[in-house]
């Protein structure tokens, strides 16, 4: 990836562990986030993951590469978000941080992601 170039990544995943893992790799990996948005997901419509523990929205992440350029962020508005939306906004704010997460962010960020409201409602183990 070029020092000014984009990566525009999507990801939706219920497990705090994987988000942890995600976020790890990325860090590991010499990026940092620009920004994030909040996209519904074709989730809603696949008859095939209704009623079972499925995502209907995805964390789209705007990301660029560790540099010492001056990174403007951004993140959603949204008015009166869901617990699903919640989940995600809380996940952003973590990634926003990447490449400057340190000490043991990953296991306190992990246990915060597994007590969200979106996780308690759709049930059964979380460490899926």
């Amino acid at each position: 990836m070029r020092s000014d170039g984009h990566l525009i990544f999507s990801y939706a995943n219920r497990s705090p562990h994987a988000w942890g893992a995600l976020l790890e790799a990325l860090q590991a990996a010499g990026l940092r986030c620009a920004g994030f948005a909040i996209v519904h997901s074709e989730n809603e419509t696949d008859t095939a993951k209704r009623n079972v523990r499925a995502c209907t929205m995805d964390l789209l992440l705007d990301l660029v590469p560790v540099t010492d350029r001056r990174l403007r962020q951004f993140t959603p508005t949204i008015s009166k978000p869901n617990d699903e939306e919640n989940f995600l906004l809380n996940v952003g704010q973590k990634v926003l941080k990447l490449g400057t997460l340190k000490g043991d962010w990953r296991t306190q960020f992990e246990e915060e992601l597994s007590h969200a409201a979106f996780l308690r409602r759709l049930g059964g183990s979380a460490k899926a």
